[in-house]
């Protein structure tokens, strides 16, 4: 293990590495009361570099061409050859939480719903507005809402966690509108697949997809949680491989 240097006075923390060892992540001071965090980046030799972007600015991902993804002041931007490119133009608003060596975004958006017509207990139908999340694929080609598992996709929940170089993108869906399961699923070609769970389980995530199709995830339930691999249409339940004695409860959260 190799501690990422900090000037005197100030935290490290690590957000991503790419293929070449380089880190991003953010020099934070320890005073939560007096906050300030500064996007940096760790050369495989341990030399640091501060990105540009003020001291309200985090870097979280960095893919293989040296692309930066993170965000400054609270929204989401993009670092190339140390130049801040901002993702927002208006005409979309989210959170990406993946970047791959392409150059495609993925992650989640919101959208106010005007709700839908339900009884309030006095014999009336009245609207109940929310918000409902949306899964989203961003690149060269435009902005686009990915579908979902339930048959009002304007209402049915979704995020996407990550993706790989060929387009796959993986995340969670919830199975039908106001339903309180979430189901693990894989988007490629513009189709959404549930991807299952263990026998027993009826919710799950999957977080994290490599560029052999390999998918990490978890399912769980009220009392237990249980790291999966998705591999050649199987699911393999991670916890098996653990030694006797341990008790896990985890998550697959990263895969190479």
């Amino acid at each position: 293990m190799t501690p990422i240097a900090a000037p005197e006075g100030l935290n490290a923390q690590g957000g991503g590495i790419n293929d070449a060892g380089v880190v991003v992540g953010a020099l934070q001071t320890p005073n939560r009361e007096e906050y300030h965090s500064w996007a940096a980046r760790w050369e495989p030799d341990g030399t640091v570099h501060i990105l540009p972007g003020g001291d309200q600015a985090y870097a979280y991902i960095i893919n293989n061409n040296g692309v930066i993804l993170g965000s400054v002041s609270g929204q989401p931007v993009l670092w190339v050859n140390d130049e801040i490119v901002p993702l927002q133009d208006g005409s979309w608003s989210g959170d990406p939480l993946d970047l791959t060596d392409n150059g495609l975004l993925v992650g989640i958006t919101w959208r106010f719903d005007d709700g839908h017509g339900q009884n309030d207990g006095n014999g009336r139908r009245r609207r109940y507005p929310h918000f409902v999340s949306h899964a989203f694929a961003l690149d060269q080609s435009g902005f686009v809402e990915l579908t979902t598992l339930g048959h009002n996709p304007r209402r049915t929940s979704a995020s996407a966690r990550a993706a790989n170089n060929s387009g796959q993108i993986v995340g969670v869906s919830q199975l039908r509108q106001n339903s309180d399961t979430w189901r693990p699923v894989i988007w490629q070609n513009g189709t959404i697949t549930d991807l299952g769970v263990l026998p027993g389980f009826e919710s799950g995530t999957a977080w994290d997809i490599n560029n052999l199709g390999q998918i990490v995830g978890y399912c769980h339930n009220e009392n237990e949680e249980r790291p999966l691999l998705y591999r050649d249409g199987a699911i393999i339940d991670l916890s098996a491989f653990v030694p006797d004695g341990f008790n896990l409860r985890g998550k697959g959260l990263m895969i190479n």
